[in-house]
Formats: structure tokens, C-alpha cells, sequence
């Protein structure tokens, strides 16, 4: 097959799986958003129908959850807060728009997320203006408005992930952007960066870093970027202490949602260690849809799993065998289980053992928190 050929048949896969939501699996991080500008711009070559005018908000699904405290949940469309008085639906997106990633604020009285509005249906914008991008809103969570904290600043430019630092007071969050010479792309950046919520003062914590996790004493782990080598893992037990690498690049094919435990003594983390488990075609196809934050339709990526490693450095342990899709987790208060969220299900993991208890069969890609009473 033909490079032009491969070419066109990926673009009409992608077009014909709704241009949708980041997979989270690390790919070759060049062809991106690189790849996402031919992809808007042969699907702009077909006539598009209206926009559907949007519907009023509706009261979120509720979710019977068996976990203790309270727990946030993207639901692609919606954030929505779980608790023992149900489900509360406290942001729901435009019509086309996406929104995950939450995270609750250590008083549990705010939520940060990441959200993609609906990309220009006009055939008239600019190419680059169709790239999809996303930004950092915070709700109460006893409702009202959401607020955006941290904007992007050009085209293409995606913030996720967002993690409150201890204090409540400032977001930390993935940054990445694209920069083009008119329509060719000619650099992108990613960095970890952390927004004050209050002056909305803003400061680069680590670069070339995504999925970046803050704990207690100012530990960090998150997971550094090389086109080159491939994801790995990385720590600081304080913000100003050097990098140690916990999991070097070539170990995992994609490592994503690094939590601290606790008591800061080991981290779990979602990964695949999978280096020949697709063929090349379906790797390249993940990289046009890693950072893409659009529809409820979710790419099947590679089967994730559970694993924690000590943050005083050893060999990563495997605790679950599920393969799910889409997976991102949160540590209870205790540190000796995790939830855990995937297109399959919500589950509680215990740590120690492995054991998983289904706690709903609804599952979701939109990322998972969890402020647990124990």
C-alpha cells in the first residue's frame, strides 16, 4: 500500500469514527495535530449538515455508586458529582463539545476540568482554527457557572489533566501546542504548567511533560515526552529536587494518569507494555486521535492496565489484568485502593491484592476523582 493510499483510507477512518476524543495512548506525538489539519481539511471537502440546535439541560443519570465520599466523574458530555444524595450533573457541554478530566479540590468544594467546545462547523474558517483545543474550567460544587482559569493561546492548543496542588489554591495541568508556518507544522510543545486560580498568574513546571500528578510534601511524578524514545515516568519528592526516572522510554508503549499515593510512598500509574500488539497502520491512526477532545465516540486503543511502582525507584508491578479502554484512576484517602474508570466499567482495586469489584457497569472516558471518607 501506497503511502497516498494509507494516507486517505486513515483520513476516512478517522473522519468515519466522528473525529473524537483522545484515547490517551501515547503515539508518535509529530503527527498529531499535524495529521488532524489533513484530516479537517479533506472533511471539510464534503457539505456539512446544520448544526442540531441544542437541547436544555437535563438532570444528570444518576449513578449508584458503593463508594464512600464523593466522587466526579466525565461523562464525555457532562461533569457530574456522585454522592450519597445521588448524582448532581454540575457542567454540561455544547452540542459537538467534550468535557473530562476532573478533579476535585482538596476542601471538596470545587472541580477543575479540561474542556473542548465544539469546532467551527464553517466552511469559510480558517484551517487552522478548526484544530480542536481545549482549556481549564472550575465549577463549585454545589453548582453555579463554570469559569475558565487557564486559556489556550493559540491554535491547536489542548490543556488537560488538571491536578489541584495541596493548597487548593493553584491547578497544575498537561500543556500542548502545536505551531505551524502557515499550515505545515514546524515545532510543538509540552510542558507541565501550573495556573493560580484566584490571580491566574501562570508558571512552567517541568517541560516536555504530560499527565503530571502532585503530592504530599511537593512530590511530582509525571510522564516525560520524547518523540525519540517514547513516554516514561518521572519523579520529584519536591518541586525544586532533581528528576529521577522511575520507568525508562521503551519499557511502555503508553503510561498515563500517574497518582501519588497518600502517604507518597509509591505511585500507581495506567499503562500498556504492549511494543508489537498492533500493526503499524493502527499506530499511526492513534496518534491522529491522541489529543483530539471531541465527540462521545472513544478510539480503541491499547489495552490498559493498573500498575504502581515504589517512589524510591524498582520494577513496576502489574495489579490488574482487565485491558481496559480509556482507564484513568484516583487513590481513596487511605492509599490502599484505587477507582478506576474505563470504557468498560467503574472498578474498585485493591492495591495490595489486586482484586477488582465492579462498582458500576457504565463506564465512561471522560477520567474519574475520588475524595474518600477513609
Amino acid at each position: 500500500m501506497t503511502a497516498g493510499v494509507a494516507l486517505a483510507a486513515l483520513i476516512a477512518l478517522t473522519v468515519g469514527s466522528a473525529i473524537g476524543c483522545a484515547s490517551g495512548n501515547s503515539a508518535d506525538p509529530r503527527s498529531r495535530q499535524a495529521s488532524t489539519a489533513i484530516v479537517l481539511a479533506n472533511a471539510t471537502l464534503a457539505p456539512r449538515p446544520p448544526p442540531p440546535t441544542p437541547k436544555p439541560p437535563t438532570p444528570g443519570r444518576e449513578l449508584a455508586l458503593s463508594l464512600p465520599g464523593i466522587v466526579a466523574l466525565g461523562r464525555n458530555t457532562t461533569i457530574d458529582l456522585v454522592d450519597g444524595q445521588g448524582t448532581r450533573t454540575l457542567f454540561r457541554a455544547e452540542t459537538g463539545g467534550n468535557a473530562k478530566d476532573p478533579s476535585i479540590s482538596p476542601d471538596g468544594r470545587r472541580i477543575a476540568f479540561a474542556y473542548a467546545p465544539p469546532r467551527p462547523e464553517s466552511r469559510d474558517t480558517p484551517l487552522l482554527d478548526q484544530l480542536i483545543y481545549s482549556d481549564i474550567l472550575v465549577v463549585d460544587a454545589s453548582g453555579g457557572s463554570a469559569h475558565p482559569i487557564a486559556r489556550h493561546d493559540r491554535a491547536g492548543a489542548i490543556l488537560e489533566g488538571p491536578r489541584w496542588w495541596s493548597d487548593g489554591k493553584s491547578v497544575l495541568y498537561s500543556y500542548y501546542a502545536p505551531t505551524y508556518r502557515g499550515e505545515r507544522l514546524v515545532g510543538e510543545t509540552y510542558e507541565a504548567r501550573s495556573t493560580d486560580i484566584e490571580t491566574g498568574t501562570t508558571t512552567t513546571v517541568v517541560r516536555n511533560a504530560s499527565w503530571i500528578g502532585p503530592g504530599v510534601g511537593g512530590r511530582l511524578a509525571w510522564v516525560h515526552e520524547s518523540a525519540a524514545d517514547g513516554p516514561s515516568l518521572r519523579f520529584r519528592s519536591t518541586i525544586t529536587a532533581p528528576d529521577v526516572i522511575l520507568v525508562a522510554a521503551g519499557v511502555f508503549d503508553s503510561i498515563v494518569d500517574p497518582r501519588i499515593s497518600p502517604i507518597g510512598s509509591e505511585i500507581a500509574f495506567v499503562g500498556a507494555r504492549l511494543s508489537s500488539a498492533r500493526p503499524a497502520a493502527a499506530d499511526y491512526l492513534g496518534g491522529i486521535l491522541d489529543r483530539l477532545l471531541a465527540a462521545p465516540a472513544e478510539a480503541h486503543g491499547l489495552p490498559l492496565e493498573l500498575w504502581t511502582i515504589p517512589t524510591v525507584g524498582g520494577e513496576p508491578r502489574q495489579v490488574t489484568q482487565i485491558a481496559e479502554d480509556g482507564l484513568r484512576i484516583a487513590w481513596n484517602a487511605g492509599g490502599d485502593e484505587l477507582v478506576a474508570a474505563g470504557g468498560g466499567g467503574i472498578y474498585a482495586i485493591s492495591v495490595a491484592t489486586g482484586q477488582v469489584r465492579a462498582v458500576h457497569t457504565e463506564g465512561t472516558h471522560g477520567g474519574i476523582d475520588w475524595r474518600s471518607k477513609r
